[in-house]
């Protein structure tokens, strides 16, 4: 077991009133020291240090968070709310893959579901309101369920200085969610499930408030993630399957990978471009010289909310094209049939072989800080090490649709059900 997956059950294994305030992915991936701080979290750490120091923490980030719900109370009045009542919910983070996932999801509920952005608290506003005595009870129940946990002595989960500063920067949110999901279950069809697309506090909310909350995967999983209770996974894979099971055993789990569908691939390598910092855009410099050099056309596909501007250094090179064109992934792999599909740890990789492309990953051994819970060794041809096998089937098309069928099959098997892990 690696040290993220280590760290991670043993917040797994908590009461689910507290859980939320552990799940925090950013700590969990650092095993406990957070990895990543933006402008608000450095500011909330801030100010959760001098309320600690002065003995103010907890009912100061109370009133925070109380003045803040009265805030999103007065907010949601402007908006009109039209929600219809008789749709089921999919709240998503606008992934690439959620048209698909919702469709699904409708064949599941036999009915059209609504679809809400869990980033966007205005999306939720237009739907449904919730009134302010709502909002107040549960603001007051979920600070006597929490209270305890955030004092110096907390006994489970991460120190009481970094959940405080969660609450301080989401609390509200949580609470504003619970009481939402709460009045939706009782004006609507409480046995209609809720689905989710992100592992996150607005899912816990909604849980909490008593839905069946079922999450459909749209990219691969990583061990930082704590799961909130949900009832059903439907995933694309057994290995994240499994990974599942191991972390919630009483969840159903359903693998459906989309069939494979082979077809007829080109001489040409496709890049599918991912989103972060300038030094992982360099990862791809070597593969692009390579197939300039061998003669393999090259089609780069930025990611869609990348800001790096890292492709436009080869724009102008002959052999390589820029396509920035509107469409699902899978209709852009219909449309150029790549017999290679290069990315980092993209569920491109899988889409790839659905289609008869090799995957190819550039991402280094252990991904992520052995973050990923896909084993890209299995599914994809690393670069450069396997550069060998890459120059043989560049021109054997043949043994390219062996390879991926070996693939595909590999990782849509039946799932194993994992044994119970030690917590430590």
């Amino acid at each position: 077991m690696n040290s993220i997956e280590g760290f991670a059950r043993p917040l797994q294994a908590l009461p689910p009133t507290l859980r939320w305030l552990s799940a925090q992915q950013d700590v969990v991936r650092g095993t406990g020291t957070p990895l990543h701080r933006g402008r608000v979290g450095i500011m909330s750490d801030r100010i959760v240090s001098c309320a600690t120091f002065l003995h103010v923490a907890r009912p100061l980030i109370a009133i925070a968070n109380l003045v803040s719900i009265v805030g999103l109370y007065c907010w949601q009045f402007s908006f009109k709310p039209d929600g219809e009542p008789d749709n089921a919910l999919f709240v998503g983070i606008a992934a690439l893959r959620e048209p698909s996932l919702v469709k699904e999801f409708e064949d599941l509920c036999g009915r059209k579901a609504t679809r809400l952005d869990e980033r966007d608290i205005r999306s939720f506003f237009a739907f449904q309101r919730v009134g302010l005595v709502a909002l107040l009870r549960e603001w007051l129940v979920v600070w006597q369920e929490i209270w305890p946990e955030l004092g110096d002595s907390a006994p489970t989960g991460l120190n009481s200085r970094l959940k405080l500063s969660f609450v301080l920067r989401a609390g509200y949110r949580f609470i504003y969610l619970r009481a939402w999901f709460r009045r939706y279950l009782k004006l609507r069809d409480g046995d209609l499930p809720i689905a989710f697309s992100a592992a996150s506090f607005n899912a816990a909310a909604a849980i909490a408030a008593g839905a069946k909350a079922i999450y459909f995967q749209h990219g691969f999983q990583r061990r930082s993630i704590v799961y909130p209770d949900f009832s059903a996974f439907y995933c694309f894979n057994r290995y994240e399957g499994e990974h599942f099971l191991s972390r919630l055993p009483k969840a159903k789990v359903i693998v459906r990978p989309e069939p494979l569908d082979i077809v007829n691939t080109e001489r040409a390598m496709l890049i599918a471009g991912v989103y972060g910092k300038l030094r992982t855009h360099e990862l791809s410099h070597s593969i692009i010289e390579w197939a300039l050099k061998v003669g393999l056309p090259i089609i780069v596909r930025p990611h869609p909310a990348d800001t790096t501007d890292y492709w436009k250094r080869w724009k102008n090179r002959t052999g390589i094209r820029i396509d920035n064109e509107h469409c699902d992934f899978d209709s852009f792999l219909l449309k150029v049939r790549p017999r290679l599909v290069v990315t980092w740890f993209s569920t491109t990789l899988f889409d790839a072989i659905k289609r008869g492309a090799v995957p190819v990953t550039l991402s280094e051994p252990g991904v992520d800080g052995g973050d990923v819970v896909f084993p890209f060794d299995r599914l994809a041809i690393r670069w450069p090490d396997e550069k060998a096998v890459i120059e043989r089937l560049i021109n054997d098309p043949d043994a390219c649709v062996d390879l991926v069928r070996e693939k595909y099959a590999d990782a849509t098997g039946a799932l194993r059900c994992p044994q119970p892990q030690p917590a430590g």
